[in-house]
């Protein structure tokens, strides 16, 4: 497929991204200074199910609640694998530490549907939180990747890709920065995921 043969291009260029194809399936896997990260994988499974299933993690995530397993279900089928399976480099990345390959959290990487346009987002572990990771997830990895598909030419819903969104739960103080240490500006509060509150960032590649 023209998806893979892109992004073989851009591992090689990088070097700290990998990606292989495994018949029209789709994995990447990089490496930062401290993390492993790669695409999501069945064998994820059960951390998932614990991680999005804590009420206190959940807390500013999505509609601020916690999901049940068969919500959880659905959601890895949407997000974690319907990309990767059709050869597109977006979707759930599961985060581990580098030394171990503990299991800490997810970053994730999608087209919104407006043309040109991805989201970046994530969750980690409570036990895993202030120490970093997520900012070194999206800045050593999740960023380089969305720089490289834009160098490519790599298209979001029919438009070369161009532009970066996030949003974070005004309450959530530690993902407002993480946002903005990565580089993108504060446009708009509107509600979101249910009626819930929402700052929205933005970069724009071009």
């Amino acid at each position: 497929m023209v998806v893979i043969s892109r992004v073989k291009e851009i591992s090689q260029e990088r070097g700290k991204i990998s990606f292989f194809s495994h018949g029209h399936r789709l994995l990447i896997e990089g490496f930062t200074e401290r993390l492993y990260i790669r695409s999501y994988q069945d064998s994820d499974l059960e951390s998932c199910l614990d991680l999005y299933s804590d009420e206190e993690i959940t807390k500013y995530f999505d509609n601020g609640k916690p999901r049940t397993a068969q919500q959880i279900l659905e959601y890895i089928k949407e997000r974690g694998r319907r990309y990767f399976d059709r050869g597109e480099p977006f979707g759930l990345f599961s985060v581990f530490l580098k030394d171990s390959f503990t299991f800490i959290g997810q970053v994730d990487l999608v087209p919104t549907g407006n043309p040109g346009e991805v989201e970046i987002g994530w969750i980690f572990l409570k036990d895993f939180h202030n120490k970093g990771y997520c900012t070194e997830a999206v800045q050593d990895f999740l960023l380089p990747l969305i720089q490289g598909l834009y160098k490519r030419n790599y298209q979001s819903t029919g438009l070369t890709i161009n532009r970066i969104i996030a949003t974070a739960h005004p309450k959530n103080i530690a993902s407002n920065k993480i946002i903005q240490k990565a580089g993108l500006a504060f446009y708009q509060s509107s509600l979101r995921y249910e009626g819930n509150p929402r700052n929205w960032y933005s970069l724009n590649l071009i």
